[in-house]
């Protein structure tokens, strides 16, 4: 993990964390001078060095398989590790040292762990089921939830609602107020079905929700209320208002949920993502994570020859985009999200309502709502519609902000890349290991790369760690309060790296 040229080296030596000069300069009380946060940072990241493992055959255990999922607790002085063969292990990030193995926690792999806060996490798993425990006694789960059909792949907390928020390959999105407990099992509601729904995220504010499909597309909720989601989007169909848009032909079913996209919608505004770099036909987007601060989407993608992997960052803030827009927050420090002006009014594809589109099928009207039609005979909407009812499909305005190939290893895995706790470094899986990436080659916060935005870019990979793990690494955590980091693998093997000097680079 090296830097470029003599003058970053030399600088990154003067700003170092380990520097004498910059240490008796904090404690006297002297500010740092612009720019040296970024060489700080890099110092730190590009020297991360591998210091620990485990593995479940060194430890005489019973196998785990492979490392699904890892999650820190809130103050990070907890890890746990979602495992393949039923099983989840919690560690301490001090020690390295597994402190507790919860054996048969689910009758399926287990795929992912969410904490709710310090004490309380929950697991989920393809048995369908979620699963609440308390760190103080992992004897005995505190309880299991029922609803899902279906493998569940993912889990999220909403702070500000209380609600826990599920999502599976079933399609499905529930919602679980864990403060309401019923006989069986929790109060809990079906909020949102899409077809080939892979992951879905909240934002840390809960503000917005971020879900990806195996048909290559993003969809953001912004201005989230989960109390009201499932009579907002009842009945929406992401992909069939996909379909209409890529065909340019009106579909009425579809086009019923053009409210949805619009601008001045206060609650519940649904926008899609779609655009991705040249060469990259992306298919199936399977790993998704949000930047600790909510500016951005983090996603692995395959394209749709299955002979390319590509991570890319998309813009996910309301209003006007970063790409259609620079960014002109110019403060030094600290950084600042992106500022946008009010938003406006998206694209309309040529101009015209929907009587000069042909449709693919004709519509009526009973009263103020559309309706399906008999099979029999096409009636033109022009007759169909004043201008009350004219619409427009809606262009996805362009989103991406930077990207990179990856390898193609470890067909039908998901990597599980993760942003650092400041969202300066992305850790994406690579093969047996893993690479940092960043923003640009200082590496630099989202709000200062930004300012004079030209075009989506390619991520700078700072540093590498490869062969530490003998199989394929599906999973990676950064550490929420101090400068370190896992992977995990196919194997079950466990790795920590941290830095290993403040003059490592050099």
């Amino acid at each position: 993990m090296g830097t470029n040229s003599i003058d970053d080296k030399y600088f990154m030596a003067r700003n170092s964390a380990y520097n004498p000069y910059w240490l008796t300069r904090r404690e006297i009380g002297f500010n740092r001078p612009v720019g040296s946060g970024n060489a700080l940072a890099r110092s730190l990241y590009c020297g991360m060095k591998p210091i620990a493992s485990w593995d479940c055959e060194q430890a005489n255990s019973l196998p785990t398989g492979g490392v699904f999922n890892l999650e820190f607790s809130p103050e990070g002085s907890l890890l746990v590790a979602a495992c393949e063969k039923k099983s989840i292990q919690i560690f301490d990030p001090l020690t390295h040292q597994r402190i507790y193995s919860v054996i048969g926690a689910h009758s399926d792999c287990v795929n992912c762990v969410k904490f709710l806060d310090g004490r309380m996490f929950a697991t989920c798993s393809d048995d369908t089921t979620i699963a609440l425990w308390d760190v103080r006694n992992l004897k005995k789960k505190i309880r299991s939830l029922l609803g899902h059909s279906n493998w569940v792949k993912n889990i999220e907390f909403s702070v500000k609602d209380k609600l826990l928020v599920t999502s599976g390959l079933d399609g499905s999105i529930y919602t679980w107020d864990i403060n309401s407990y019923t006989e069986f099992n929790l109060v809990y509601q079906r909020v949102f079905h899409a077809s080939g729904l892979m992951r879905c995220r909240l934002s840390p504010d809960a503000k917005q929700m971020v879900m990806c499909t195996t048909g290559g597309l993003l969809v953001i909720i912004h201005d989230l209320n989960l109390t009201t989601l499932a009579q907002d989007l009842h009945g929406f169909k992401p992909n069939l208002y996909r379909l209409m848009q890529m065909s340019q032909q009106v579909i009425p079913i579809a086009a019923m949920y053009d409210h949805l996209f619009d601008l001045e919608r206060k609650e519940n505004r649904v926008e899609f993502v779609s655009d991705f770099p040249d060469g990259n036909d992306a298919e199936v987007v399977s790993a998704l994570q949000i930047h600790p601060q909510g500016w951005c989407a983090l996603s692995r993608n395959i394209s749709h020859d299955d002979r390319s992997e590509w991570s890319c960052i998309h813009d996910i803030q309301p209003g006007e985009s970063i790409t259609n827009k620079s960014c002109r927050d110019t403060s030094p420090s600290p950084p600042a999200p992106p500022r946008r002006p009010a938003p406006r009014r998206p694209k309309r594809v040529r101009n015209r309502p929907y009587r000069h589109l042909r449709p693919m099928t004709s519509i009526t009207t009973q009263g103020d709502t559309p309706v399906l039609p008999s099979t029999s005979g096409q009636t033109p909407l022009r007759d169909l519609y004043d201008d009350e009812y004219k619409h427009f499909i809606r262009q996805n305005r362009d989103r991406l902000l930077y990207y990179i190939e990856e390898t193609n290893e470890g067909k039908g895995f998901i990597k599980e890349l993760c942003f650092s706790a400041d969202g300066r470094l992305v850790c994406s899986p690579f093969g047996r290991g893993m690479r940092l990436l960043a923003l640009n080659e200082q590496c630099a916060e989202l709000s200062h790369c930004v300012q004079d935005f030209k075009g989506p870019s390619r991520m700078v990979d700072v540093g590498q760690s490869l062969g530490f793990h003998h199989d394929l690494v599906v999973s990676s955590k950064f550490s929420p309060r101090h400068h370190s980091l896992v992977t995990g693998c196919l194997e079950g093997k466990i790795v920590w790296y941290e830095p290993y000097s403040g003059e490592s680079c050099y």
